[in-house]
């Protein structure tokens, strides 16, 4: 449940900082001021730029960017070259009614920076001057006329797009409105970076919630047991160790167990190599009410190595009083020689091979489980 939620907010998390496509303009534009009175189109001195940034929950309606980055202007000419660029340092963010929460700026623009008569754009941007947001909600754009005015220069681009059109040469860009929203490809590319962004994050907290189940598995122990000593090969145990390990196994099986032998003195003593380490019955019922009680021999081998065929052999020689023989590798397999000997000798018939393996899947489906 942990681990879930932990999901949840992170990926609530990031959806707050992603700039919403949809936002509404993050630069208005009140009123443009030219000074010494003069009518417009003509300029002189100095251009003012009056403007604000919009925020919303102080953060710059559709960037998600904080207030206290810088203002950026930039005058393009009617062909599209870089006349003038400036920054400056915004404004603290204030609450201004109707506009709402804006940073104000005023911005002047030297008039000797227009050299030409033409149609110059004006863009404004907030933080980062990214060309590639011209011409969309997150830039300011106004257009200021030098030695024309909006209709005649609609008219002389007409006619220069008609040439244009007959010598086969790219025409001049249109006479755009003023803040004009559109989607670049840009605004795509940043979508999908965005959704390749949460799936990493979500990767990345899958990943270390399964690492901590892990670790945490790991660690909780059953009758002295845990999952990390059957990944490392039962490391931390002895041969005697092993022996009681297989005990209590048998044990959780529904067995009767003794491990070892009880010698003359009534202590138990353990049967070194060869002998049969641990003994374990169980009734089981064959007839009505009659039962019988199942004897196994077990032999622990807790080597590095595989068990090999004269070992096998000399298990298999006190095991006549046993119902079936069980011969553990506790930590290796068995060799060819074994496997081969257990199909076609008919005394191997009650003989089963335990291999490092399927030990362990018993250890977890009975002890660990």
């Amino acid at each position: 449940m942990r681990i879930l939620l932990s999901i949840v907010l992170a990926v609530a998390v990031i959806g707050v900082i992603i700039p919403s496509v949809y936002a509404e303009n993050t630069i208005g534009f009140p009123f443009i001021h030219y000074p010494s009175g003069l009518d417009f189109p003509i300029i002189q001195d100095t251009i003012i730029i009056n403007g604000h940034v919009k925020f919303e929950n102080e953060k710059a309606v559709g960037l998600g960017l904080g207030p206290g980055y810088q203002i950026t202007v930039q005058v393009y000419s009617s062909d599209d070259k870089l006349m003038y660029t400036k920054s400056m340092t915004s404004n603290p963010i204030e609450n201004v009614s109707p506009l709402g929460t804006i940073s104000p700026f005023v911005i002047p623009i030297p008039s000797e920076k227009f050299t030409k008569p033409d149609r110059y754009s004006v863009y404004v941007f907030y933080g980062v001057p990214d060309s590639s947001f011209r011409n969309t909600q997150y830039s300011g754009l106004h257009y200021v006329f030098v030695g024309t005015d909006p209709a005649s220069f609609q008219e002389k681009l007409n006619r220069d797009q008609q040439l244009q059109l007959q010598t086969n040469t790219p025409p001049a860009p249109p006479l755009q409105k003023t803040n004009t929203p559109s989607i670049s490809n840009s605004q795509d590319a940043e979508s999908y970076i965005w959704i390749i962004v949460i799936i990493f994050i979500i990767a990345i907290i899958g990943f270390i919630a399964r690492t901590i189940y892990q670790n945490r598995r790991s660690r909780i122990k059953r009758f002295g047991l845990s999952e990390e000593d059957l990944r490392n090969n039962f490391r931390r145990f002895n041969e005697d160790g092993a022996e009681d390990l297989v005990g209590l196994l048998f044990e959780k099986k529904g067995y009767t167990v003794i491990v070892g032998a009880e010698s003359k003195s009534g202590e138990m003593k353990r049967s070194g190599d060869f002998g049969i380490d641990v003994r374990a019955t169980i009734s089981t019922k064959r007839i009505a009410f009659i039962t019988k009680k199942e004897k196994l021999g077990i032999q622990v081998k807790h080597w590095e190595n595989n068990v090999g065929f004269d070992d096998a052999a000399k298990t298999m020689g006190v095991s006549e009083e046993y119902d079936k023989v069980i011969i553990v590798s506790t930590k290796a397999d068995f060799t060819h020689q074994v496997y081969e000997n257990k199909k076609e000798r008919k005394n191997w018939k009650k003989l089963e091979l335990w291999n490092s393996e399927k030990f362990k899947d018993e250890l977890r489906k009975y002890v660990l489980r």
